[in-house]
């Protein structure tokens, strides 16, 4: 019938069937806060900053660019305005970005490189396997 306690059950009380007295009401949670929203890293603070737009005026008309793209045009014209700072730190990104682009066209003339000297061992290997009775 029911298990000493407070409340009266008309059903077994046991694993996975907790007395009624106890269980969640409707609409009531059992995690009222809820799981906690992700730590957002500097990293992801900074790139959606980045993508937020922002107004610009280019040469009398007014338009709408992501701020990382209004950065980059701001550092390029104070460079070619002569700002010497500007200058090198526009020249030190334009070798980090090709030299990123770089090691893949390396890379493939190393593979290049390598697969000729493999296929040539190969190939004065099986010659000197083969002998003069081939």
């Amino acid at each position: 019938m029911s298990k000493a306690g407070k409340g009266r059950c008309d059903y077994k009380v046991g694993y996975g069937k907790p007395p009624e007295h106890t269980r969640f009401r409707p609409g009531q949670s059992g995690n009222p806060a809820g799981r906690p929203r992700a730590a957002r890293n500097l990293s992801t603070l900074l790139e959606s900053e980045l993508k937020k737009p922002v107004t610009v005026r280019e040469g009398g008309s007014v338009r709408s660019v992501a701020k990382r793209e209004a950065l980059v045009a701001s550092l390029v014209n104070k460079a070619l305005q002569g700002d010497t700072r500007a200058s090198s730190l526009l020249i030190a990104l334009i070798q980090r970005v090709e030299a990123e682009h770089r090691p893949a066209d390396r890379q493939e003339q190393i593979l290049e490189a390598t697969d000729k000297a493999i296929i040539a061992a190969f190939i004065a290997r099986t010659e000197r396997d083969d002998g003069p009775d081939a």
